[in-house]
């Protein structure tokens, strides 16, 4: 999408929306179906697994991994690995809804 942008090294999976003005570091790798919504930012070797959301204006710190279909709230700040198959994150710093 526009403003998007991508650093070397980062790895896309099929069907990945990453969307206006997000911005994914280096060296990450985003799941199949997985949706990185605006201005959200992933920081250095950031893993996001499959079909996974990134609510607007998240902020992931460098070397987070994210688990298959996890969702993270709007504005939230990831600082440790949200590992929860099908759960639901927020808030500054993210914990589990």
């Amino acid at each position: 999408m526009a403003g998007a942008i991508v650093q070397s090294g980062t790895q896309i999976g099929a069907g990945v929306v990453i969307n206006t003005g997000a911005r994914v570091d280096h060296d990450g790798r985003i799941g199949a179906y997985s949706h990185i919504s605006p201005g959200a930012i992933l920081a250095g070797h950031v893993t996001i697994r499959a079909q996974c959301w990134i609510g607007a204006g998240t902020v992931i710190r460098n070397e987070i991994s994210i688990g298959d279909h996890v969702t993270v709230g709007i504005g939230a700040a990831v600082t440790s690995n949200l590992v929860g198959e099908y759960d639901r994150f927020g808030g500054v710093p993210a914990r589990k809804l």
